[in-house]
């Protein structure tokens, strides 16, 4: 994953955050209630996207294994 993830420029593009120690940072920075509620907002965001493109990562790999099996079988 670390070569297409250098491929899009971006080296964190497949790493989940811990979330929790995330918001445990967010709560301790004196910020308004609405900029938290937006930083939280957005750090969600991120840790979907990510985790959806680790999931379709994964499912590809899955589909890609068992097709070389069967391949390796005929």
């Amino acid at each position: 994953m670390n070569l297409l993830a250098e491929s899009f420029g971006d080296a964190s593009l497949f790493i989940l955050p811990d979330i929790g120690m995330k918001m445990a940072e967010l709560e301790r920075q004196s910020l308004s209630e609405e900029e938290k509620l937006e930083k939280k907002n957005l750090m969600m965001i991120d840790y979907s996207v990510k985790s959806e493109r680790v999931h379709t990562v994964n499912q590809l790999l899955k589909a890609y294994a068992r097709l070389k099996r069967m391949w390796n079988m005929c």
